[in-house]
């Protein structure tokens, strides 16, 4: 079963604390150019790609859960905005023509290993214009670690949800066990997924994006211009062709 196979459901629902307006914003500056050519990698359900899209952007959106995909594209049918959605695994960036920018946002990158994310990284770069920018974050170590052993849940009239966090500490690898229970008409059925996640260094992603040829690599502490520090929880990556 595809990751996201239920959750994508709700996602939104569990996701509403988050600011996509001020999100979108701090991509399209990090962007900077008007009008840009851009792929977004993991997009998810496509919160990002319609405002990206409204900034006056050419967007083209994938990820690798169609469940996803189509609420992404309803969205932007909903905002009037034409996104072109495609069915790809970040791991394998295919634009077609070169793209000013190839963005992944909100944990993209902590989906796939080190060997998944140097692909990423090699495969963006052959996607990219001479000066192009690849903008991806991650969630950090420090983050990652730190919700290791813990149980987290959200609940309402017509949802429950359950994360059981599991740290890996030996293979750097955070365990999400999701359980779900959905109202269907009068009862609530159970759904479960497993899910997950990279801590990736935040040098050792940098080193990676040299090594697929990268002249410059700059990371901030994300929503910033703010070098991280040993308490960075999201790490944002601004790698120049």
């Amino acid at each position: 079963m595809e990751a996201y196979s239920h959750l994508a459901a709700v996602y939104d629902k569990l996701m509403d604390d988050v600011d996509y307006d001020a999100w979108a914003a701090y991509i399209d500056g990090l962007i900077g150019v008007k009008n840009a050519a851009v792929y977004e990698a993991a997009c998810g359900t496509g919160s990002l790609s319609y405002r990206l899209c409204q900034k006056g952007h050419k967007v083209i959106a994938a990820d690798a859960s169609q469940a996803m995909l189509r609420i992404a594209a309803g969205k932007a049918r909903s905002s009037g905005c034409a996104v072109t959605f495609a069915l790809q695994d970040m791991r394998e960036v295919q634009t077609g023509n070169a793209v000013d920018a190839v963005v992944s946002a909100c944990d993209g990158p902590n989906y796939i290993d080190e060997s998944g994310l140097f692909r990423f990284a090699q495969s963006a770069y052959a996607a990219l214009k001479q000066n192009g920018v690849l903008l991806f974050d991650i969630s950090t170590r420090t983050k990652l670690s730190g919700l290791g052993g813990q149980v987290c849940f959200d609940d309402d009239d017509d949802l429950t949800c359950i994360w059981q966090n599991i740290y890996n500490p030996d293979a750097q690898t955070l365990d999400i066990d999701v359980t779900l229970f959905m109202r269907e008409g009068s009862v609530f059925i159970k759904h479960c997924e497993t899910h997950k996640q990279h801590a990736h260094g935040v040098k050792d992603a940098a080193r990676i994006m040299q090594q697929a040829g990268f002249s410059q690599v700059e990371v901030y502490e994300c929503f910033s211009l703010l070098p991280c520090t040993e308490k960075t929880q999201r790490a944002q990556f601004v790698c120049r062709k």
